[in-house]
């Protein structure tokens, strides 16, 4: 599934039951099953990612979080930054490291946990920084 707004484009990949649809009569991504997924199209000079989900219980906390937050330059590599999450009940703000051309996925990771993805915020910050790596 697909879905395409002015800034980016959402590609949906699961089970049979993941899809655009309504949970609490909101339009959502909705990704039931352990190792659903959305990822968009590359987000040019990407800063921050913040999203709201529904149920709002706590995906990124405990032994076993049942949500992974990842990044990758080439859509190929991907790196899970949820442990940089600020997060609450029902919602992530993720500042990555630098500011870059990046692809976001929000996968499921939770055996038996639905979750419903219904905001989707990005901060992007144009940089002609110099990158330091020790």
């Amino acid at each position: 599934m697909v879905g395409v707004t002015d800034f980016v484009t959402y590609t949906i990949t699961g089970g049979k039951n993941t899809k655009f649809g309504a949970y609490g009569g909101v339009i959502c991504i909705c990704l039931p099953d352990n190792g659903d997924f959305v990822t968009t199209t590359k987000i040019t000079n990407l800063k921050r990612v913040w999203f709201t989900y529904y149920p709002s219980t706590d995906y990124l906390s405990g032994a076993y979080p049942s949500m992974q937050i990842l990044v990758s330059k080439d859509s190929t590599a991907w790196s899970n930054i949820a442990t940089s999450a600020t997060h609450s009940k029902g919602s992530a703000d993720v500042l990555l490291p630098s500011a870059g051309d990046y692809f976001v996925r929000i996968k499921n990771t939770g055996s038996s946990k639905p979750m419903y993805i219904n905001v989707m915020n990005y901060t992007t910050q144009h940089c002609n920084c110099f990158r330091y790596q020790p």
